[in-house]
């Protein structure tokens, strides 16, 4: 059976072809689903409550559970696990973000996960080895039952026109850590 999409946004969001012409409109999809960049099963999360968040605003505030790294040659790093007892650690989902923003612990742990980092102090941030998309290697973020892998080639921040590569993520001593909404959405495998 076809699907006929009746409004532009449905039909983005689909992949379905639409049944008029919309190239004189446009929008912007809130919820919509592009199956073509994910698999496995979608899985609702509570947002954090305006009250109970890092910020006091109701924003995508989610707990995250986890984060390691698998590097490349099979290793596990674990770089984050909830405490016993414990909500996980509330990050902000941001697709406006270039760079992931960790709390300190947390991020310190990542950078020693990746052994090429170098700092770089006049812009704050760390180096790493570019590797190609095909080396392997991810980072695994757990959000309840739910892991979403997320290549080292994705993570890392290619630096346009150059070979040099900087890790996707930076300190934030501030407690308002954000993930890159991106980074999850094209990794949900």
């Amino acid at each position: 059976m076809h699907e006929v999409c009746t409004t532009y946004s449905a039909c983005r969001a689909t992949g379905s072809p639409p049944n008029r012409d919309f190239r004189l409109a446009g929008s912007v999809i809130f919820g919509g689903i592009d199956v073509k960049k994910y698999s496995g099963n979608l899985v609702k999360r509570p947002i954090i409550p305006a009250a109970q968040s890092p910020d006091g605003y109701t924003r995508f505030w989610v707990y995250v559970n986890g984060i390691s790294v698998n590097q490349p040659d099979g290793t596990v790093v674990d770089v984050y696990s909830t405490p016993a007892g414990g909500k996980g650690q509330p990050v902000l989902l941001d697709s406006g973000y270039t760079l992931s923003a960790l709390p300190t612990a947390i991020f310190q742990k990542l950078v020693a996960a990746f052994p090429s980092a170098q700092y770089v102090p006049s812009a704050d941030l760390y180096t790493v080895d570019c590797l190609d998309p095909g080396s392997g290697g991810s980072l695994d973020f757990t959000f309840g039952d739910t892991v979403i892998n997320a290549r080292y080639y994705d993570f890392v921040w290619h630096y346009p026109d150059t070979n040099l590569c900087v890790l996707g993520a930076f300190e934030d001593s501030e407690s308002s850590p954000h993930l890159r909404e991106d980074e999850c959405e094209a990794s949900k495998h």
